[in-house]
């Protein structure tokens, strides 16, 4: 699957600037008065939407796929009525003439009606709206399933909310916005929940104006997210920002802060701006600022020894390797900020080669300003200077299918980073010097449900396993196949179908190191083989299917130490078992031994699968060693023929710790 992307993006890539862009001009006014195309759902019973299901209906409904807008498809509730023209009213609005006459509910059970509004937001968007609204009583407002709004409203959007005051039955006035919402370009939806003032009152409706007021701005040239770094390889690396105002794209880099004296530049004019460096040296830190120009609007970065890219060594030359990992990071706390703190002081001085998000990366809808607060607003040094890899997890998927989350990656398709060409941004993989990184999709659903035979991701998978030669291989992807955190392995279709067919590959081709999230837990697998369904999904894969022949070493991995029963680690030799031993890759790829860990902590904490909140899992899967209910994240260094990670509290203490040394690696 290829990334959906937006066309102001499509405008910043080089391959694509001379093929014809698919959206309008961007409008003057989105919405108008009396337009047509809405979708709605009347309820004239007094019950709930969505019947007992209505607490997912409440999170759910706004940002539904609906015609052309591609949004959440596991919306539960009750269809809505299409082909709807606004204004939408009963009982006799005093402004309100013509449009959509809705039934006139039973007096005590006239409460809240739902109403969605595909638009196009044209080739640009708009960085500026505005709403006036006619509306009688109150509304909560949403804008690509987020809230932009509220109108004489408070609390939470429920079915039964009752609007705070009457609202004025005569005029359009002007609605407050909730920070700055931003139409995107091409598909965007509008979505309203109409809430009556008094469940007898004899009246409801509305009619709404959704109108760009870009030209109305005296706009600061602002870089309002970024720059950021994706898709790193030897040769090439892929600088992205976002701007304010359309203008041009260009890095201008060189070796040193004060020697910029290269440039890279792409002059179509847009907000997101992407572009790939080519013809670079492997190994090499390049020094950068990027820039912006339209019309009268010009921004520029600062020249810093911090913002710089650092190209991937030559493939398979073995050198010192530094990996962050964070799962389910997606939170605004203060306990996600102290994780990166850590982070932070532990790694001073230290370049960060590669950085790997397991998922569940922006909370709680994967939404465009979830990501902004939560990843780009959250981590702007590391961002700056260290490429970031992703793989897609559930809550990325619920606003728009996952269209946003593609958006604002950059991932190779073509192995232009290594490994074999995917086609897809979804599943893919790279090498940095002597280690093969792999991304696995284990949330949309032709991935997770695809087979051996159909040419999908499970053949790419094997085929990428078999091309490589690297001494490392890494495999991440969200649902882990083993976990009994706040998601249980044995119940949960994506975990059991990631048994089916990936881990079975993983092993077979070598795999050293498993990385997911989803539960919001640390846990860590001993040195293992075997625990999965051999290829044949008939074949039960079950923890309770758990044997010890499946254990390859049954220590805990640590030369310096080991966890306590109360989940510390103690800094004492004599506790650890010793590092993993393994066979090198290089020969024969059926080598057994893999670790598996849950990074599902970096963000937020939930119970155990027994809904027990010990710090130490009371009922653990049986691969675990390790079973932490600890915020953290996890450090990776890789040497030559040993790789040794540890896990690090929000509080920078050492909680776990292991390494894994290949034998007979030169």
């Amino acid at each position: 699957m290829m990334k959906t992307s937006l066309c102001a993006i499509y405008s910043a890539i080089a391959v694509v600037l001379a093929a014809p862009t698919l959206c309008a001009e961007t409008p003057a006014i989105f919405v108008d008065k009396s337009s047509a195309g809405w979708h709605y759902l009347h309820i004239t019973d007094g019950g709930p939407p969505a019947g007992k299901d209505n607490r997912r209906f409440n999170n759910n409904w706004y940002g539904q796929t609906v015609a052309n807008y591609r949004g959440n498809s596991n919306y539960p509730g009750p269809k809505f009525q299409p082909d709807g023209k606004a204004p939408f009213h009963y009982g006799g609005v005093d402004g309100l003439k013509g449009g959509t006459k809705l039934e006139v509910p039973p007096s005590g059970k006239r409460f809240t009606s739902y109403f969605l509004k595909p638009f196009d937001g044209g080739k640009e968007g708009s960085e500026h709206i505005a709403i006036d609204m006619l509306c009688d009583d109150g509304a909560f407002i949403y804008l690509n399933g987020e809230l932009i709004a509220r109108h004489n409203v408070t609390g939470q959007d429920n079915y039964k909310t009752l609007a705070t005051r009457f609202g004025d039955e005569k005029n359009f006035v002007p609605i407050e916005l909730i920070g700055e919402p931003k139409v995107q370009p091409g598909k965007n939806l509008l979505a309203i929940s109409l809430h009556n003032n008094k469940a007898t009152s004899s009246d409801l409706g509305f009619d709404i104006v959704l109108s760009n007021r870009e030209g109305d701005q005296v706009i600061t040239p602002t870089i309002n997210r970024g720059p950021y770094l994706q898709a790193g390889s030897p040769t090439s690396a892929t600088v992205r920002w976002r701007t304010n105002f359309a203008g041009s794209s260009v890095v201008k880099y060189g070796t040193a802060p004060d020697q910029l004296d290269q440039l890279a530049e792409i002059k179509e004019p847009t907000r997101e701006h992407i572009v790939t460096i080519n013809g670079l040296q492997p190994a090499v830190r390049y020094f950068y600022t990027v820039e912006s120009r339209g019309g009268e609007n010009f921004i520029s970065s600062e020249a810093s020894v911090n913002a710089y890219f650092q190209t991937h060594p030559q493939a398979g030359s073995k050198v010192d390797t530094r990996i962050w990992v964070i799962g389910d990071s997606g939170t605004t706390s203060k306990q996600k900020m102290d994780v990166y703190k850590s982070y932070l002081q532990r790694s001073a001085g230290q370049h960060t080669d590669a950085w790997l998000m397991l998922g569940d990366n922006a909370y709680n809808k994967g939404t465009d300003q979830e990501f902004q607060r939560a990843v780009f607003n959250a981590y702007p040094e590391l961002l700056q200077n260290t490429f970031l890899w992703s793989c897609i997890g559930n809550h990325e998927t619920y606003s728009d299918g996952g269209k946003t989350y593609l958006n604002v990656h950059t991932f190779p398709t073509k192995g232009e980073s290594g490994g074999v060409a995917s086609g897809s941004e979804l599943y893919f993989s790279f090498d940095h010097g002597n280690i093969h990184f792999i991304s696995i999709d284990s949330q949309s659903k032709e991935n997770w449900q695809d087979k051996p035979g159909t040419g999908g991701m499970i053949d790419w998978l094997e085929q990428d396993l078999q091309a490589t030669d690297k001494d490392w291989i890494v495999a991440f992807f969200h649902h882990g196949p083993y976990t009994k955190g706040s998601h249980d392995s044995d119940r949960e279709p994506q975990h059991i179908a990631m048994r089916n067919y990936v881990t079975p590959l993983l092993e077979k081709y070598g795999t050293d190191l498993v990385l997911s999230g989803h539960s919001h837990c640390y846990e860590r697998s001993m040195l293992v083989n075997g625990h999965h369904s051999k290829m044949d999904p008939s074949i039960d894969s079950k923890s309770a299917t758990f044997t010890k022949d499946m254990l390859v070493d049954a220590g805990n991995g640590s030369t310096l130490g080991g966890v306590d029963a109360e989940g510390n680690f103690l800094n004492d030799a004599s506790k650890g078992n010793g590092a993993y031993q393994k066979e090198n890759n290089g020969g024969d790829k059926e080598v057994k031994g893999t670790v598996y860990s849950i990074v599902g902590a970096s963000g937020k904490l939930s119970r155990w699968t027994d809904r027990s909140d010990d710090i130490v899992n009371p009922n653990p899967h049986p691969v675990f060693i390790v079973n932490l209910r600890v915020m953290g994240s996890m450090i990776i260094d890789v040497k030559n023929n040993q790789l040794h990670a540890q896990y690090i509290d929000e509080k920078n203490q050492v909680r776990d710790d292991f390494t894994i040394v290949k034998k007979g690696l030169k």
